[in-house]
């Protein structure tokens, strides 16, 4: 795992897509490759973890977010994320995965 000096001396390379609002580009080579050929593969019904650290600006505004519609930050995320992948797919999130599956991510506290 690169350090975080490795990090911020390689993203003067990166830029933001003005279409989308993301950070593109940037040297970085992730494990993609070897995570392929030497990875476990992920098992069905099994927990994935995903390691975020926002600025304290970003934490606040997603909880409050989140709260407002009454979802937790996971579910809130996970829609957020969903919706995105939809519209870069020019679909509906209903398109990408079955009903029941969605229907998970969108109950109450």
């Amino acid at each position: 795992m690169p350090s975080h000096t490795d990090l911020g001396a390689r993203s003067s390379s990166r830029s933001v897509d003005r279409n989308t609002g993301l950070l593109q580009g940037g040297n970085y080579e992730g494990s993609r490759d070897s995570g392929k050929k030497k990875g476990k593969r992920l098992q069905r019904g099994k927990a994935l973890q995903v390691m975020v650290y926002p600025r304290a600006q970003t934490k606040r505004a997603l909880v409050e977010a989140s709260r407002e519609v009454r979802l937790p930050l996971s579910s809130f995320m996970i829609m957020a994320s969903l919706k995105a992948a939809a519209a870069l797919q020019g679909c509906n999130v209903a398109d990408l995965i079955p009903q029941t599956e969605l229907r998970q991510y969108l109950c109450e506290k």
